[in-house]
């Protein structure tokens, strides 16, 4: 903790995970509107490396997180391959998380998972500016996200007139795509 941050001294000691709710709006394979999605990332300090994500369809919980943390832990050869993606593979077990007061922070506590995987989680009140890497990459997510037909704006006023619901279109395999191609390849580019 150096100077109000915190700074790692090599990759993976120190990690930021969040979640924020996707400015777009989902539809199921019949083209049926659901709802917006939620974006979990797991990012680490030293590199602002993208390790991991997970879209899930409401805020994070113990099973959200623990699915975000595997997506982090393991290769991707085979999800990069599925999306048609060529990527650096960057993956491994972060040794501490770093991670906001959100109520999804109790699923956190007492995980015995990460307990086995030997990983501390570090809940920081009322500092954004230690969680700044993880927001930043999350909102270059949600912008390239906002392009897409469907996009919700950041707000109402955002948004203004825009039919949504009207015109969204993209499914959760599409929405997963696009966060993944904007994870891996635009933001660890």
């Amino acid at each position: 903790h150096r100077g109000g941050s915190l700074v790692p001294d090599y990759p993976l000691q120190i990690c930021q995970i969040d979640e924020t709710e996707i400015d777009v709006l989902a539809v199921d394979d019949a083209g049926h509107l659901l709802k917006r999605l939620w974006l979990i990332v797991l990012v680490d300090v030293l590199t602002h490396m993208i390790l991991g994500f997970w879209l899930w369809p409401r805020s994070a919980n113990r099973e959200a997180i623990g699915l975000c943390l595997q997506h982090a832990i393991r290769p991707k050869g085979a999800y990069f391959q599925k999306f048609g993606i060529e990527a650096t593979d960057v993956f491994g077990r972060p040794e501490r998380i770093i991670s906001d007061r959100a109520a999804w922070y109790k699923a956190l506590e007492g995980h015995r998972g990460l307990e086995d995987l030997r990983i501390t989680v570090d809940p920081r009140r009322g500092e954004p500016h230690i969680r700044n890497v993880v927001e930043r990459l999350q909102g270059s997510i949600n912008q390239q996200l906002r392009k897409a037909r469907g996009q919700t704006g950041r707000s109402v006023a955002d948004r203004g007139d825009y039919p949504a619901e009207e015109r969204a279109c993209l499914t959760y395999e599409q929405i997963e795509k696009a966060a993944a191609i904007t994870a891996f390849r635009i933001c660890n580019g």
